[in-house]
């Protein structure tokens, strides 16, 4: 079943698609939180319920796939991105996390420049091991994403010689 909420996105291109125990949310996850809990519910039918010493905490999310936000967001907005996935993401939730890294450039300009802005294995791991929440960083894949001539051409345009794609699983804390 898919439906399309007007009101997911600041773009109206947001959709939900619900099956057997998963629901898929496509959209602006900002504007998603910043709705009122009646409003959400209407995109979100199933929840996450944890009850830790007699209290019941509701988390939105059980697992995260982050395919372009960590590298579309500004750099400075990084550590707040990633404190807001923690508060998210129910206790022992896990997040599968793709980044960009801009290995070899040709001038620093190339390697700052963005979105998609460069995150490399070594900031994704300070960044989220500093968090309280985060248990594990593993890196499972690094890819080179020039493998085509066009890749290579567009993006030596932008200074860019070498730039691989990262995929990470980050393993929340359980209670």
């Amino acid at each position: 079943q898919k439906v399309n909420p007007s009101s997911c996105d600041a773009t109206s291109s947001g959709s939900i698609f619900h099956g057997d125990d998963i629901t898929i949310i496509v959209g602006d996850l900002f504007n998603l939180l910043q709705m009122g809990n009646e409003d959400r519910a209407k995109y979100i039918t199933q929840g996450s319920t944890i009850s830790a010493e007699g209290e019941s905490i509701s988390y939105l999310f059980d697992s995260i796939y982050d395919r372009a936000s960590m590298v579309a967001i500004d750099p400075s907005l990084r550590n707040d991105y990633a404190t807001y996935m923690g508060e998210i993401l129910r206790p022992g939730g896990v997040m599968l996390l793709v980044t960009l890294d801009r290995r070899r450039v040709t001038n620093d300009a190339a390697k700052k420049d963005g979105p998609p802005f460069s995150i490399n294995e070594s900031e994704v791991r300070q960044l989220y091991e500093s968090q309280d929440w985060v248990d594990t960083v593993e890196l499972l894949e690094e890819v080179n994403d020039l493998t085509t001539d066009d890749d290579k051409k567009r993006w030596e345009k932008k200074g860019v010689l070498e730039l691989h794609e990262l995929v990470f699983v980050i393993r929340k804390k359980k209670l």
